[in-house]
């Protein structure tokens, strides 16, 4: 078993211990033999692991972006909070639990799967990376979201490709207001190629003087 010891530097060490019992002769326990193994590095190094695991989590659920991990067979197994958060928006309610291990399929509906299905094999069979495409989907509640959707390969030690990582942007914002901008726009130019009169604007120019 693993042990707490702390000298008299006041410095912590871990120990693995072992202990058999030591039998005589006539099978009577005598005493016992213990094995004690210096663990303190290898405890450290896991102690520095799961604070790296606890930022990087934290840093991860608290940016805007929606970031999901999938492996080679389409199953997620890394989502963030802000990823749980926009498919609740979008296509139901899910806990991070319910998500993980599941394919698009088992999640969303089958057109919108098929999509992801198609981006997801060029970044996993041929190594293609996707930057910031812009894609559309309507959800349950019958509204239009725009995402900026990008996909890299994840590879291991070997550079073979292992899985991929997905960041997706909410645009729909920006793109309602440029929908809206573009609307004025061509409204604005149709009433000038239809105007009559000339279209001009007044300013604060003063009008020259001229003497005769």
């Amino acid at each position: 078993r693993e042990e707490l010891v702390v000298d008299s530097n006041g410095e912590r060490h871990w120990q693995l211990v072992s202990k058999v019992p030591l039998a005589g002769e006539n099978g009577e326990i005598g005493g016992l033999i213990g094995i004690v193994t210096d663990i303190t590095k290898q405890k450290d190094a896991e102690e520095a692991r799961e604070r790296e695991r606890v930022l990087l989590r934290t840093i991860l659920d608290h940016i805007p972006n929606a970031i999901c991990v999938k492996d080679k067979d389409h199953r997620k197994i890394l989502v963030i909070q802000a990823q749980v958060e926009r498919m609740n928006e979008h296509i139901g309610p899910h806990t991070e639990e319910e998500l993980l291990g599941k394919t698009d399929f088992e999640i969303c509906p089958p057109h919108l799967a098929e999509d992801y299905f198609r981006e997801d094999q060029r970044v996993l069979r041929d190594g293609a990376t996707m930057v910031n495409r812009p894609m559309s989907h309507i959800d349950m509640k019958g509204q239009r979201h725009w995402e900026l959707i990008s996909k890299i390969p994840m590879r291991n030690e070997k550079c073979e490709i292992v899985g991929l990582v997905g960041v997706s942007t909410d645009i729909s914002a920006l793109r309602e207001v440029e929908e809206k901008l573009a609307e004025s726009e061509s409204k604005f130019r149709l009433l000038a190629e239809n105007a009559r009169d000339i279209v001009f604007r007044y300013g604060l120019v003063p009008v020259p003087h001229y003497e005769y």
